[in-house]
């Protein structure tokens, strides 16, 4: 006897529709569970099908979107306006920490070069007072720092865009 014959002779008329969704693995199993269950025409069993569909992308697939448009007027394209204004949304708050970011690195460099040179004309009078040992002082520690500052933060930058792109790990 073909599976398709036993699960129409277990399975009411109506849920015929199920041997269509399901792998012959699947329809072997079933026919062997109610078989077990001791209800060989399927009277009396209930039987609970659950499907699960995961997606990745915001858009969900053509047959909910379908199902959307059936249980709410004009679901499908509600769905569609909240996940384009979500998007914009988000774009907007990136661009306005962007905007904020980079205006705090440029007023951070303002300030440190202002710092420098501030520095320079303090190790400049000390040269003018004769104390040469604390201008070069002042001026190697000075230039030294900055240098350490820049080299430090293109070595972090650098990691960071590694850690968010590890495939590419090649330095630059």
């Amino acid at each position: 006897m073909s599976k398709e014959h036993q699960i129409g002779q277990v399975i009411p008329q109506e849920n015929l529709n199920l041997q269509t969704r399901l792998s012959p693995e699947e329809q072997a199993e079933l026919i062997r569970l109610l078989q077990k269950s001791g209800h060989p025409q399927g009277h009396g069993v209930a039987i609970q099908v659950t499907q699960t569909v995961t997606t990745t992308s915001p858009v969900p697939p053509a047959e909910l979107l379908a199902g959307y448009n059936q249980h709410i007027p004009d679901g499908a394209n509600r769905l569609f306006t909240m996940v384009e204004e979500q998007s914009k949304h988000r774009r907007e708050i990136e661009k306005s920490v962007i905007e904020t970011q980079n205006k705090a690195t440029l007023r951070g460099q303002w300030i440190a070069l202002g710092l420098v040179a501030l520095l320079i004309g303090v190790a400049v009078y000390f040269a003018f007072l004769g104390y040469a040992y604390l201008c070069w002082a002042i001026l190697t520690t000075t230039i030294g720092r900055v240098l350490a500052v820049f080299v430090l933060g293109k070595k972090a930058q650098e990691n960071s865009l590694r850690e968010k792109n590890p495939q590419d790990s090649s330095p630059q």
